[in-house]
């Protein structure tokens, strides 16, 4: 006669047989993970995390003492193994919600219609590295919009002064050609760099320039805001020297680990590329997303606030009755707030969101 399983023990059995399917369906994910990595890599990690799994599962053995001889060999080997399958899972575990969040959460840009009634200005948020797709949708939309007779605004801070430009050099773009990173953070990504497609308009330049304009400011308007802020807030005075001291300790990345980065993407097999590609757009996805609650960055001041002030007056100023603006999307809330308090008759007609980073089309097919 066989007895009666308690509804307790069925609960135990049905919560240990699920935890363990889903344990081994991460396990076999972080292998192919590890695998397609390298092979070698897979074996010595999967080795490495057997041989740590051994004294965690000693230690488990200690807190139960209860079992038997039989039950301690039993409960010895399920230990070790749900050891195993559970660490392998944690350790691939970024790789595959960093994938997951840049499909199902994906950063999205803004493309809003403002008009005070008078003036229309169509504003697109732009990324400097992003999907294939969206920088052919933007240029699409420009050349619709130099049809139907707008003027087109572009971002991008101007030189100026040799002095000037070696201060924005050290203290913004970190002693680097900011065109060149954005370009090797697009190889890195798998992605591509922005003003790549924009010089398919560069022909409409040349032959009607105004109908184009850069209306950011110089990088002599920037230092000297910068030198203002710094003179006249001690909060932002206080802000740029911890900050200064942060890097003085070598919190981030340093240069010289950033170009080994690029070095070895560069010779990386292509199941690595694409490996480090889901990664780098996950982790844009992550950082780059416009949040209202996010914590402003040490030079939102000069960099963001300062900037919105300059496009704001330029469309004010400006004659055309149609603008279309490509500019960095984190400044479109701010530009709407100094249009509004300028004339109350502004106010956004329309908004749209299109997606800026996506992994990229490997499409085949046979004749």
């Amino acid at each position: 006669m066989t007895g009666t399983i308690l509804f307790s023990q069925k609960l135990k059995i049905g919560i240990v047989a699920i935890s363990l399917f889903i344990l081994t369906i991460g396990f076999l994910l972080g292998v192919l993970v590890l695998a397609s990595w390298s092979v070698w890599l897979c074996c010595a990690t999967i080795a490495t995390i057997s041989v740590i799994a051994l004294p965690l599962t000693w230690l488990i053995k200690k807190l139960f003492r209860q079992f038997g001889s039989n039950q301690k060999s039993h409960f010895l080997g399920k230990t070790w193994l749900f050891l195993v399958l559970l660490i392998t899972s944690i350790l691939t575990f970024p790789y595959f919600y960093l994938a997951v969040k840049s499909e199902t959460d994906p950063l999205v840009l803004p493309q809003a219609v403002l008009s005070d009634g008078k003036k229309t200005v169509i504003f697109q948020g732009m990324v400097h590295v992003g999907s294939e797709n969206f920088y052919k949708s933007v240029v699409y939309d420009l050349e619709a919009a130099l049809d139907e007779g707008y003027k087109l605004y572009y971002e991008g801070i101007m030189p100026s002064t040799e002095d000037a430009n070696k201060w924005f050099s050290d203290t913004i773009a970190g002693g680097v050609s900011l065109s060149d990173n954005y370009r090797q953070l697009a190889e890195v990504c798998g992605v591509k760099f922005q003003l790549d497609y924009f010089q398919l308009l560069i022909h409409d330049i040349q032959a009607h320039p105004e109908r184009h304009a850069t209306v950011d400011v110089t990088t002599a308007e920037l230092k000297n805001e910068y030198e203002r802020l710094l003179n006249n807030s001690a909060d932002f005075a206080a802000a740029v020297a911890k900050e200064r001291d942060g890097k003085t300790k070598g919190d981030g990345i340093s240069d010289d680990i950033a170009a080994k980065i690029f070095t070895f993407v560069h010779g990386a097999s292509d199941s690595q590329k694409n490996m480090i590609g889901t990664l780098c757009r996950g982790f844009f996805v992550y950082a780059l997303k416009v949040n209202s609650n996010e914590k402003p960055q040490v030079l939102d001041p000069i960099l963001l606030d300062f900037r919105n002030h300059h496009l704001a007056k330029q469309i004010q100023a400006d004659a055309s009755e149609k603008i279309y603006i490509t500019y960095g999307a984190g400044h479109l809330p701010g530009l709407i707030q100094l249009l509004k308090a300028t004339d109350p008759a502004w106010e956004m007609k329309s908004l749209k969101w299109i997606r800026g980073m996506a992994a990229p089309e490997h499409l085949e097919g046979q004749l």
